[in-house]
């Protein structure tokens, strides 16, 4: 039994919606042609195809120690690509490998949707 509930569903792939104006959300349907990706579980990468679908230029946010040259070789879209060991990061401060909020710091950093 996981010591801390939950965490035994982390690897799931998981879409979420947007963050950006006041506008109401009015879609309630799969994501097919995302701005933003971030993923949470490096294990994810080769399992699903955590590209598809992202818009040219987008951004592709990935918790992983890998290099730039070594993730950017695994996608073929042109993305703007930002990396952070999160897990590390958070085995460190927490430890646990609860990698959430070092992941929107990743998000804020890359995406400057919140004026630091």
């Amino acid at each position: 039994m996981s010591q801390f509930p939950g965490l035994s569903k982390l690897a799931y792939p998981l879409a979420f919606v947007r963050i950006s104006s006041q506008e109401p959300i009015r879609i309630r349907a799969e994501i097919r042609e995302p701005d933003i990706v971030v993923v949470l579980d490096p294990g994810l990468l080769g399992i699903v195809n955590v590209a598809s679908g992202l818009k040219e230029n987008g951004i592709l946010i990935i918790n992983t120690r890998r290099s730039f040259q070594d993730i950017g070789a695994e996608f073929k879209t042109k993305c703007k690509l930002a990396k952070v060991d999160a897990t590390s990061i958070a085995r460190e401060i927490l430890g646990i490998p609860i990698t959430n909020t070092t992941m929107i710091g990743a998000l804020v950093r890359a995406t400057g949707v919140v004026e630091l």
